[in-house]
Parts: C-alpha cells; structure tokens; sequence
C-alpha cells in the first residue's frame, strides 16, 4: 500500500467514526468501510496512443514539431555542410584575404565549435593588424573584418624610402599622395632603407613621433639615434628613447638660455642622457 492509500484510508476511517459517533447503529453492527486503491491506467500501447493523438490533435503536432527540431540539431552536428570553407573579408588594403583567412584557422572547422574570440586573437596576432572581428553563422557563414595599422614614418635611404607603421613595421610607401605627404620624413644618415616586412620597433616610431612636434627635420644615425638641427645650426643627438624626450627639450630649453651668447660658436649638443648634458665648441675636441 503506498502513502497516499494509506492516508486515504485513514481519512475516511476518520469520517466514518465521526459519523457512527453521531448516529450509533441500532440493532446491528455497522461494518467499517472497504478503502479500496485507486484504478491503475492502463498500459500505453500504439494504438492507445494513436487513440489519444486523435483525441487530441494538439499533442500530436507537438510531437511532430519536437521530432522535426531534433532533426535539425542532428543535421546541424553532423553535416558536413556546417563546416567553414571560406569567409567574406573586409577592411585590409596591404594584407591579403588569404593570409587573414589562414591566420585565423577557421578552414575545417565546425561552425558551432568556433569561438570568435579564439579566432580574433589569431589574426590580431598579425603586425599589420591592429583589431579583428569575426562573426559566424549558420550555414557555415564566416566573416572577417579588420582594422590595420596606419603608416606613420616615411624613412628615406639611398635608393628610395620605405614606411612605416605604428608598431614599426615597414612596408611599401602608400600611393596617395596625399597619404604620403602626412607621413613624418626621417632620413636616413647612410645606407638603405629597411626591407618590407621587417621591423625597427615600436619604441623607435614612438620617439620620431615625439620629436617631430618639435623638428621639422629627423635623421636616423645608427651610433647616436636620431639627430636633428636648432635654429642656430647645433646638432642634437637625441637618442631613441621616447619616454625621455620630454626631459631632453626642457634640457635643451636651459642650454639655450645659458649659451645664448656664445650660440654661434656651439657645435654639437648630445642630450641622449639628459643628465649629462654634453656640448661641444666649434674647433674644440672637449666639451662640457
């Protein structure tokens, strides 16, 4: 007997006692009530079922519609048709499709087992890309955009100039001219320029940038960083630390004032360690 037999009988062994309490038998013995459990369904057969369904018609596009969604998420794991073998991409201009595509590793995979985030880290990881969004869909739909870096510097050699990026990059001179005319000109004081490719260095780029708010004319020496010219004709060797740039003009600035008689006569100010400023006068071999 189950739990809720058992609390049927005792809740109705209850009401008949009350009610013999009220009304006692006369003359014969009243016979405690038969509790008698609950008919069990019968046993669910097809036809019973296919009985209910007819009943019930709404029961039975319910199940049709359940059957037809698990077959739609069968087709989509196990199809080969939800697998990537291409993608819609936009945003480059020196990168090629095919190198942006490959970075991602998105070839082969299953569309529903991709994570986006996974594979804009692997085209992020390019130098020439700054920022990637990939964004998929079924079927099997892949879409990569991307934002590049920007040239920055137009570094001249003896043969021709090159540019570079934010992140040090060097690549060919972008065609526009109007492009080509915003890029900061470093000239180089021997040599070629670098080769497509290859890299010289964010912190590099980040010290031209600084300087060239202050000199209209770089050059790169490979022994002492970049040199420019003051209006009075010193030449300045700055080094290519870009954190210490602000310290080598406020340096410079001090000088200034303090040579400023003897202005014609300085020929060289090396402020690649600010602290330790050294000049030399023109003729002499020391300086101070």
């Amino acid at each position: 007997m189950t739990f809720s037999a058992r609390r049927k009988r005792k809740r109705v062994l209850r009401a008949w006692r009350a009610r013999r309490k009220e009304n006692p038998p006369q003359g014969g013995r009243m016979v405690a009530p038969r509790v008698t459990n609950r008919r069990r369904a019968p046993a669910l057969t097809p036809r019973l079922a296919w009985s209910h369904a007819r009943r019930h018609p709404s029961r039975l596009l319910s199940a049709a519609a359940s059957l037809g969604l698990f077959a739609v998420a069968v087709w989509l794991v196990v199809s080969p048709s939800q697998r990537v073998s291409g993608a819609v991409i936009s945003g480059n201009i020196r990168l090629g499709n095919g190198a942006l595509y490959a970075a991602s590793g998105l070839e082969g995979r299953h569309v529903l087992t991709v994570d986006p985030r996974v594979a804009e880290a692997a085209v992020e990881a390019l130098p020439e890309v700054r920022r990637a969004w990939v964004s998929l869909a079924v079927p099997a739909r892949a879409e990569i955009r991307v934002e590049e870096t920007q040239p920055l510097l137009l570094i001249s050699g003896i043969s021709g100039a090159m540019a570079v990026d934010e992140v040090g990059t060097v690549m060919p001179p972008p065609a526009d001219p109007a492009r080509l005319a915003a890029l900061i000109p470093v000239r180089l004081a021997s040599g070629e320029p670098p080769a497509v490719g290859s890299s010289i260095g964010p912190e590099r780029v980040a010290a031209a940038l600084a300087l060239s708010k202050r000199f209209e004319r770089l050059v790169w020496d490979d022994e002492h960083g970049y040199v420019a010219a003051t209006e009075d004709g010193w030449e300045l060797r700055l080094g290519q630390d870009p954190a210490l740039v602000s310290r080598q003009l406020a340096v410079l600035d001090a000088l200034s004032q303090r040579l400023a008689p003897w202005s014609d006569a300085v020929e060289m100010v090396d402020l690649r360690y600010p602290t330790r400023p050294y000049y030399r006068i023109r003729g002499e071999e020391n300086g101070s």
